[in-house]
C-alpha cells in the first residue's frame, strides 16, 4: 500500500510538471532565412530551419524557398522525407525514376535511402515544407548535382 501511494504521488508530480510546461511558439517571420549551400543546391534557394531533432526526438523540419530553376542536388534521407508544397510549382525525381510535376497542396513522400532531387520549375518559384527523421549519425547523404532535368 505504501509503495502504491509513493507511486501515485510521483505520478501526480510528473503530471503536474508536464501540465505546467508551456508550448514554445516562434513565428515564421522571426526565424532566420539563410541562402542554401551552393555545394548542395543549384540556383537561388533559401532555408528556414523550423526545428531540429533535439526539439522532438528524431524529427526535423525546414521551410525551403526555391527561385525559378533552383533545385537540390541528389540526396537521400535514412528514414525518407515528406515534402508539402505550400506555393508555386516544381519537380521531384528519384535518381532513376520519372520526373514528376508538383504544385501547391501536393504532399510528396520520398522513400527511405532513395536518392532524389526537388526544386522549382524554370518558370515558377516553389516553396515546400520538408520534414525528415534522423538516425543516429545519419541525417542526409548528398550526391552529385542534377545537371539536366529530363
Amino acid at each position: 500500500m505504501k509503495l502504491n501511494l509513493i507511486f501515485l504521488l510521483g505520478l501526480s508530480v510528473c503530471c503536474a510538471q508536464a501540465l505546467a510546461q508551456d508550448a514554445t511558439i516562434t513565428n515564421l517571420k522571426d526565424m532566420p532565412e539563410v541562402k542554401a549551400n551552393a555545394t548542395t543546391f543549384t540556383g537561388n534557394a533559401y532555408v528556414k530551419n523550423l526545428f531540429d531533432a533535439s526539439a522532438l526526438g528524431h524529427c526535423y523540419a525546414a521551410l525551403v524557398r526555391f527561385e525559378p530553376g533552383a533545385r537540390t542536388y541528389y540526396h537521400s534521407h535514412p528514414r525518407g522525407q515528406v515534402l508539402i508544397v505550400t506555393a508555386g510549382e516544381g519537380y521531384v525525381q528519384n535518381k532513376d525514376g520519372t520526373l514528376q510535376h508538383i504544385v501547391q497542396g501536393d504532399v510528396v513522400i520520398c522513400p527511405n535511402d532513395t536518392f532524389h532531387f526537388h526544386g522549382a520549375t524554370a518558370d515558377s518559384p516553389m516553396t515546400h515544407l520538408a520534414i525528415s527523421e534522423v538516425e543516429p549519425g545519419r541525417k542526409v547523404t548528398w550526391a552529385e548535382e542534377v545537371k539536366e532535368i529530363k
